[in-house]
């Protein structure tokens, strides 16, 4: 069978799959990449396909190529369907968001053989399909590592900062409903989860975060604790709300 075709996963909390920690390295040239994508498209969500390698140890990324989509803040959808060569999985942005597999990325990922999610800030979330001894296929979450010279990670490092930065003082957008930010800062609200300003009305108070956040929290609290995170949990315990 090929990894290219659509199989049925097995449950992610099988103690087999829970034992397999498969290990992904991204190199360079690949990394540079997803930094210029995210820096050019920083609220749609983009994909690409990687190129590269696998051995024993680990899932080598050492290229992207991009095909043909149709892309918008949420959805991204390849319109060309020729896996280039040395294809081993697929990449996808979260832009603004955490970076996590959503319901929609894994049924994307029984597809491929590696699938990555990147968001904004440079953090990755990624899953390798793999073959049980019993014969099915199920999906083991993966570490990532990147593989480049300290200098030039220094220097990703100072572009990430900057990113952030932008994001939060110079974007004159708001991120839920897409209209222009006003300039009176009474009409602004924060939100300490994506690092955006937004619209008074698009920010739910109770909750100290924009819609979107919201609609991302609401989503985590309705999944097992598999898919809940402390970097979510921990603000919303905080403020009282369970």
């Amino acid at each position: 069978m090929s990894w290219k075709e659509e199989i049925e996963l097995v449950c992610s909390e099988c103690p087999e799959v829970k034992e397999i920690r498969p290990k992904i390295i991204i190199k360079q040239k690949a990394l540079v990449k997803i930094v210029a994508l995210l820096h050019k498209f920083p609220h749609i969500e983009w994909g690409a396909y990687c190129i590269g390698s696998k051995d024993e140890e680990a899932y080598y990324i050492e290229d992207l190529k991009i095909p043909k989509q149709e892309v918008d803040k949420s959805n991204v959808e390849f319109k060309e369907t020729n896996y280039p060569k040395n294809c081993i999985g697929w990449i996808h942005s979260h832009n603004d968001m955490e970076a996590w597999l959503s319901t929609t990325d894994e049924s994307s990922a029984s597809i491929y053989e590696v699938t990555l999610v990147v968001n904004n800030k440079l953090e990755f979330a990624a899953a390798v399909k793999i073959k049980l001894s019993c014969g099915r296929f199920a999906l083991a979450e993966a570490t990532t590592e990147l593989e480049i010279e300290n200098e030039i990670k220094d220097e990703l490092s100072n572009i990430v900062e900057k990113k952030q930065k932008y994001l939060i003082s110079e974007d004159r957008i708001c991120v839920v409903c897409g209209q222009r930010l006003p300039k009176k800062k009474r009409k602004l609200r924060y939100c300490k989860y994506c690092n955006n300003l937004v619209h008074a009305h698009c920010f739910v108070e109770e909750m100290q975060m924009c819609a979107n956040c919201f609609d991302e929290y609401q989503f985590r609290k309705s999944r097992n604790s598999y898919y809940w995170d402390d970097i979510w949990y921990k603000p919303i315990r905080e403020i009282g709300i369970e």
